[in-house]
């Protein structure tokens, strides 16, 4: 059968190539700014006065560049942790609340089928499902809940698909056998999925893509490009796995 995925898969590619490009001008950006900042220390007894007078009278010097912990290198200065942790917090809100009803809508569709469709979707939903649960997983943590919040975001997201499943059963063995996958319904389906879809590609491309690879302060300034090559090689692979199970969604 023709894979109808195909215009995707290129998009995803534009999107990745886009990444690394910019990556990578952050990272240069970074590194000859902190090669300025070495050139700009303090040589002599004299020099480093003046700059302790001048802190002491309100005018403080711009903290050291390697020292700042920030989203982007056009940052002035380091964010604050409270209202970091806060947009983390709202991020991964709203990011569950996007899974939370795709799952049960993938799982809703699920229990809609029959036998005969049954092996090929249960595979790729458990596939899709157990790769999104890691980044679930890191989103969590990321936002620093307290434990009860991370149990309880954690448990809803194990069981929606499963509740999902029972919803579409319960609905096909109530119509006696049918489906019931009328144009009205598969629109509304097709609808809401197509949205809680645009807002997980919005956050995981804008929001976590961004501030955990292509803007992170710390893989700029590094000297090594191991671990930023690991995230990278990382994200190809789950856009290539994401792609293949896209051949029975």
């Amino acid at each position: 059968e023709t894979y109808e995925q195909w215009p995707m898969v290129f998009a995803m590619v534009g999107m990745f190539i886009m990444a690394v490009l910019e990556f990578f001008h952050h990272r240069f950006e970074a590194r000859a700014r902190l090669a300025d900042e070495e050139e700009e220390k303090p040589t002599g007894p004299g020099e480093e006065k003046e700059m302790a007078t001048l802190e002491t009278y309100g005018n403080p010097v711009q903290s050291s560049y390697r020292a700042m912990d920030m989203p982007s290198i056009q940052a002035k200065e380091p964010p604050k942790i409270d209202k970091g942790i806060k947009a983390k917090q709202r991020n991964a809100i709203l990011v569950e609340g996007s899974i939370l009803i795709h799952s049960v809508l993938i799982g809703f569709d699920l229990g809609l089928q029959t036998e005969k469709n049954w092996i090929t979707l249960i595979i790729a939903i458990s596939f899709h499902q157990f790769f999104e649960g890691f980044a679930v997983g890191q989103i969590v943590l990321d936002a620093q809940f307290g434990f009860w919040k991370k149990v309880a975001m954690i448990s809803f997201y194990s069981l929606t698909t499963s509740v999902g499943i029972c919803i579409g059963i319960g609905t096909y063995l109530g119509n006696g056998g049918d489906s019931g996958e009328t144009q009205s319904v598969l629109i509304t389906i097709g609808v809401i999925d197509a949205i809680c879809g645009g807002l997980l590609l919005f956050a995981g491309m804008s929001v976590f893509w961004t501030e955990w690879y292509v803007n992170n302060h710390e893989h700029h300034i590094a000297d090594s490009l191991f671990q930023p090559a690991i995230g990278f090689l990382g994200v190809a692979m789950g856009m290539a796995i994401m792609a293949v199970i896209g051949i029975w969604a």
